[in-house]
């Protein structure tokens, strides 16, 4: 692994933990504050995209795309709560279903004597409780999403960690990453 790629791994962990802490911390303000960002964003972009197809008339800019982008613009700047709640859900939907797709596999995997089916099939039904949680209680589910995500970030964080740390001691670095023959 060169230095700039460890480098740039070390970078990513450093903000996944940063970004993890605070979506554990904060949970739900965080997500508002997602949603308050990418709809100031949609608002902007799509009012550029508007007033270059109105006044500046330049080839190839939508009217459609500028008005769809403003108005999910405003529609997440001023419905964030709601937004995170339906998002919680549809979460949950695909949890759902995933989860159940696993569990008819461990079945399966059980049926024709594969190993390692009680593990797929604990898992599957783990997520499946957390689905439900998600759909039956999402304003509570929004925040448990937030936490989630917070994990897995500094979950992944401690990856770049390890993988940083395993190249360091099994490869010796080079100054020329050409393949030698």
């Amino acid at each position: 692994m060169t230095k700039i790629m460890k480098n740039t791994l070390f970078t990513a962990a450093v903000l996944y933990i940063i970004m993890g802490l605070g979506l554990i911390i904060l949970k739900q303000s965080v997500l508002n504050v997602i949603c308050y960002i990418a709809g100031a964003a949609g608002i902007i972009y799509g009012a550029v995209k508007l007033f270059t197809f109105f006044y500046a008339q330049e080839k190839g800019t939508s009217m459609v795309s500028g008005g769809i982008l403003f108005v999910l613009g405003l529609l997440l700047v001023f419905r964030a709560p709601y937004i995170v709640t339906i998002f919680s859900v549809l979460v949950g939907i695909a949890i759902a279903i995933d989860s159940i797709f696993k569990i008819q596999t461990a079945i399966d995997m059980k049926n024709i004597g594969k190993n390692k089916w009680k593990a797929l099939l604990i898992s599957a039904l783990v997520m499946l409780v957390i689905s439900l949680v998600l759909l039956f209680d999402p304003f509570n589910g929004s925040a448990f999403i937030a936490v989630a995500m917070g994990i897995a970030l500094i979950a992944d964080a401690i990856l770049n960690f390890i993988c940083i740390w395993i190249d360091a001691k099994s490869i010796p670095e080079t100054t020329n990453n050409m393949p030698q023959f």
